[in-house]
């Protein structure tokens, strides 16, 4: 059994109508795909997004009303129940990613515009924030990016900078980590295309490579990376031909052996799937999530199973990876969870 966590909404917001209890526990049957609930930690407001480092799980409360807070717990293997260890403020408004470095915890405020770290103390327990960086901008759509809103901030893999793609302001912005001190320093910026609106990031296994997925346009752009520089090598549209909806890209991951990407797209309800080339990225097929609103995607450990967090139909969705196409085939797998967003592995 491979244990996970889904971060949810329990209240309403104005992008969605928030019923989730706090944090969800289950197992994965790692040879039928099968998902058992273990359990729910209340008293967090909003856990969208949760990461694991070992033994504690660090989870946003993501209040848009207010500054956010970062919640640390301790994990018990056994049972998978989460036991609060501390809390501290993000300094800003909903807060909407974390990511884990072996000296700190890294956040991303949406609505406050700016980034937080915090150091890494006794049994997993976060510090008063160390690094607090103010992003400043807007760009060409008055509605959402009409200030700077980081949405995710996300650690290349040798935990030596940081990028932070900004939906406000259309770039993405590179920070080098000062472990020893516990802070971030600017050292870079790439800018998109004026309304692409970047939303999340992931890189190559071996660092090489970096994919970006915009909210606004719903694009995917490829970038060649070496210490906190970006290249510009590719960018395609993820809609099907002729969408008519509102474009609104979610999530990208890197797939088994790094030779497939995936992307979630809310309004078609789809996982794209797209084959790494030695010049970008090519389509190989778009996979109905077998649900509404599809925001996070979850590669277990083994690279074999895809788990699509559906945020307004309250499921997870489970997915068998064919090891020679890549391509997902839904296994008839679900689990009812309430406003699902993340799924982290444990």
């Amino acid at each position: 059994m491979t244990q996970l966590f889904i971060g949810t909404y329990t209240r309403r917001e104005d992008h969605v109508d928030g019923k989730g209890e706090g944090i969800y526990s289950a197992t994965l049957d790692s040879s039928t795909g099968r998902l058992t609930l273990t359990g729910a930690t209340r008293g967090i407001i909003n856990p969208s997004f949760v990461a694991v480092a070992g033994d504690v799980l660090y989870a946003v409360s993501e209040v848009s009303t207010s500054d956010g807070e970062l919640v640390a717990y301790a994990i018990d293997r056994r049972t998978g129940e989460l036991s609060e260890i501390n809390r501290q403020s993000t300094l800003g408004s909903a807060p909407c990613y974390v990511s884990v470095v072996p000296a700190g915890v890294l956040v991303a405020n949406y609505g406050g515009g700016s980034v937080t770290m915090f150091p890494r103390l006794t049994r997993g327990a976060v510090g008063p924030p160390s690094s607090h960086i103010l992003h400043t901008g807007s760009s060409v759509n008055p509605i959402r990016q009409e200030a700077p809103h980081p949405h995710a901030i996300v650690p290349d893999p040798e935990h030596r900078f940081v990028l932070v793609p900004d939906l406000g302001t259309d770039t993405v912005v590179a920070y080098r980590l000062d472990q020893r001190r516990c802070v971030m320093e600017r050292t870079g910026l790439v800018n998109l295309s004026a309304g692409a609106g970047p939303r999340h990031v992931a890189f190559s296994e071996n660092g090489e490579r970096c994919y970006l997925m915009a909210e606004l346009d719903s694009t995917v752009t490829t970038f060649a990376y070496n210490r906190g520089e970006l290249k510009h090598l590719q960018t395609m549209g993820a809609l099907p031909a002729g969408w008519q909806g509102t474009p609104s890209g979610a999530d990208v991951q890197i797939g088994r052996n790094g030779e497939y990407v995936y992307a979630s797209l809310r309004g078609p309800a789809c996982i794209v799937v797209l084959h790494v080339t030695a010049d970008g990225l090519e389509l190989k097929a778009r996979v109905p999530t077998h649900g509404t609103t599809p925001r996070n995607i979850g590669i277990d450990p083994s690279g074999e199973f895809l788990i699509a967090a559906n945020q307004d139909s309250d499921t997870l969705e489970v997915f068998r990876l064919d090891e020679a196409s890549g391509i997902p085939a839904h296994t008839g797998e679900n689990l009812k969870v309430p406003s699902p967003v993340c799924v982290q592995f444990g």
